[in-house]
C-alpha cells in the first residue's frame, strides 16, 4: 500500500472509522497520485472525512500563470458510495410538493424539517435553486450560526429539464432531497464536533 494513503487510513482509524465505513483508493497517474475516498456509511459526514484527509493533498502550482504544475501532486477527492445513499426517506415527500408548486406558481417554497427550514426558489433561467444553512456560517468554536438572523444561505441551483412531468419532478426532488440530507450530516457534524 501507498504510504500516504496508508497515512489516510491511519487518520481515519484515529478519528474513529474503520474501512467498512470509508475505503481509501490510489491510483498513480503519470508523476501525480490520486486518492480516492469513499464513504460508505450513509450517517458519516462527507465535510468530516474531508477535513480528516485533506491534510494529505497537494498541489503545486506556477507562481506567475496559476496553471497546475505536472509532477509530485496529490490529488484527494472524497465522495459517497453509491451503493450507500444518504437516507432521504424522511425529506423526500417534502420535497416533492414543495418543488412542484415552486415550479408550478414560479414562487419560492418553504420546507420545514425537524431540525431546520429550507427554500426551494427559482434561479434566473428558471432551474430551481436551494436555500438554507450552510456550515461555512456556523462558528466552529460554539456550534452556533455566524448570522442569526439569517435563515436561508444560497446553497445551489439545480438542472431542469423544463417538462413538468411526474418524472422530472421527482428526478430533481430526488437530487435535492440528497444535498439536504448531505447538508444535514454536515451541519450535524460541525455543530457536535464543539459539544464533545
Amino acid at each position: 500500500m501507498d504510504e500516504t494513503a496508508q497515512k489516510m487510513n491511519d487518520a481515519l482509524k484515529k478519528a474513529g472509522f474503520n474501512r467498512r465505513q470509508v475505503t481509501v483508493r490510489h491510483r498513480r497517474a503519470l508523476y501525480d497520485d490520486d486518492y480516492r475516498i469513499k464513504v460508505r456509511d450513509p450517517k458519516v459526514s462527507l465535510l468530516q472525512i474531508e477535513e480528516i484527509v485533506g491534510e494529505f493533498e497537494s498541489i503545486r502550482y506556477d507562481e506567475y500563470s496559476g496553471e497546475i504544475l505536472e509532477g509530485c501532486n496529490n490529488y484527494v477527492s472524497v465522495s459517497r458510495d453509491g451503493e450507500h445513499p444518504v437516507d432521504i426517506s424522511q425529506i423526500l415527500p417534502l420535497v416533492e410538493p414543495a418543488l412542484t408548486k415552486a415550479m408550478q406558481e414560479g414562487h419560492n417554497q418553504a420546507l420545514q424539517l425537524p431540525t431546520r427550514r429550507y427554500l426551494i426558489g427559482l434561479a434566473q433561467r428558471g432551474n430551481p435553486d436551494l436555500w438554507g444553512m450552510k456550515t461555512d456560517y456556523i462558528n466552529r468554536l460554539t456550534g452556533k450560526p455566524k448570522y442569526p438572523d439569517q435563515e436561508f444561505n444560497y446553497i445551489t441551483a439545480f438542472y431542469w429539464s423544463g417538462e413538468n412531468t411526474p418524472e422530472a419532478i421527482r428526478s430533481t426532488a430526488t437530487v435535492i432531497a440528497e444535498t439536504i440530507a448531505e447538508n444535514e450530516l454536515d451541519l450535524a457534524y460541525v455543530t457536535n464536533a464543539q459539544t464533545k
